[in-house]
């Protein structure tokens, strides 16, 4: 399955990548600098379907936040998604609250 990228503050990104299996198995990086360090590789599948980053991870610039947490959302068959919510901190773009931002889809 292709990987989806999720621009999420000006010096942090997230980049998923499904399966394809029916388990729905999917890995999520979150990394800063964008497309650089990973600070927290968390998957969610059928099973788990919910990861919460257990304590503040980062550099000097972006901080993600303990309890930041990815849940997957069965839609129907093979469709699905996994959001975000919580929060990160970024020098530049100040503290960034999500609250089920979709970050993979799979029709």
């Amino acid at each position: 399955m292709a990987s989806q990228t999720t621009p999420l503050t000006v010096n942090s990104n997230s980049t998923a990548s499904g399966s394809g299996d029916t388990n729905l198995q999917t890995q999520i990086r979150f990394m800063s600098p964008v497309n650089s360090t990973v600070w927290w590789l968390p998957t969610v599948a059928n099973g788990q379907s919910t990861q919460v980053l257990p304590q503040d991870v980062g550099n000097d610039t972006v901080t993600f936040v303990k309890g930041l947490t990815v849940n997957l959302n069965s839609l129907g068959g093979t469709a699905y998604n996994v959001t975000l919510t919580g929060k990160i901190r970024d020098k530049m773009s100040g503290e960034s609250n999500f609250n089920g931002l979709v970050i993979y889809q799979q029709t």
